[in-house]
């Protein structure tokens, strides 16, 4: 299917690994110039040659971004849009995995991820891809802590264990994340807003 994507101008946030990398691969494969914010360079340097190998793609830039700094992230668009023309596209990738009870939270650090995460919308389709248990570079640091304490733990063992516990029997690909986005990114999801879409294996089952 031709997602209709060739020439979009697209910013992925935290871009230079697991699920924003994935989507920056798929977003690319389709033909969409792509701009990678991250805070690493070297990260995003080699996310970049990595892509482009993929997908031969040369419609790629990489910019040194902190997305709770807002005058990074205006110095970030600005640099796009001085490249390219404009902003198509934004996943709003960056961003850390943490659960807790609301009582137990601290108000600094909603600040925080409020900073981290949210954009204001200005006429344009926004949704949310809530995503369970995948393989990223999230989980692979949660496998090496578990490792510390467990020398004898693989990587695959890792992912048997916590596979098991999803409906599906398996941890999703970062790919499979991927290639949501760019659905939801593109013109053939012209009428989809205001949705959160599950990608979790059946984790949050909702019919």
């Amino acid at each position: 299917m031709d997602l209709g994507l060739n020439g979009k101008i697209a910013i992925v946030t935290g871009g230079s690994d697991g699920l924003g990398k994935a989507a920056a691969m798929r977003l690319a494969a389709e033909g969409a110039k792509v701009a990678i914010a991250s805070r690493d360079q070297g990260r995003i340097d080699s996310t970049i040659a990595e892509i482009k190998t993929a997908t031969g793609s040369e419609n790629l830039i990489g910019i040194s971004t902190d997305v709770t700094d807002e005058s990074q992230v205006i110095s970030m668009a600005d640099a796009v849009v001085a490249k390219w023309g404009g902003i198509d596209i934004l996943v709003n990738n960056a961003g850390t995995s943490a659960a807790g009870k609301f009582e137990d939270i601290a108000i600094d650090t909603w600040k925080y991820d409020i900073q981290l995460k949210v954009y204001a919308a200005h006429g344009i389709l926004v949704n949310t891809v809530c995503v369970g248990v995948l393989k990223s570079g999230q989980t692979e640091r949660i496998f090496e802590a578990q490792r510390a304490n467990d020398p004898a733990l693989t990587l695959d063992g890792f992912y048997s264990r916590i596979g098991a516990g999803v409906p599906m029997g398996r941890v999703g690909e970062s790919e499979e994340v991927g290639d949501v986005i760019a659905f939801l990114a593109s013109d053939r999801a012209s009428y989809v807003t205001g949705a959160a879409i599950n990608i979790d294996g059946g984790q949050s089952p909702v019919v």
